[in-house]
């Protein structure tokens, strides 16, 4: 199975967010600072629904909270 993109974000113009089909419910959400290339996190997450669509508002969410955690955490926020 290819790793097919399900959602990516920028936050603070700097860390890299995104979450990689792995499966057909499951992903992986990974945080990688894009100036040191650094990977801060990755995470096996599911997909609500399979994410046939795109992903579930409620799983952005949450992946979303979690890339924010992480980068306080990195951050000494």
């Amino acid at each position: 199975m290819t790793h097919e993109v399900i959602w990516e974000a920028k936050m603070d113009d700097r860390y890299d967010c995104l979450v990689l089909r792995t499966g057909e419910y499951t992903g992986q959400l990974s945080v990688t600072d894009s100036q040191t290339t650094i990977v801060h996190l990755t995470k096996d997450v599911k997909l609500f629904y399979g994410a046939k669509f795109g992903p579930d508002h409620s799983d952005v969410l949450y992946w979303q909270d979690v890339c924010a955690e992480v980068i306080d955490e990195y951050l000494g926020n």
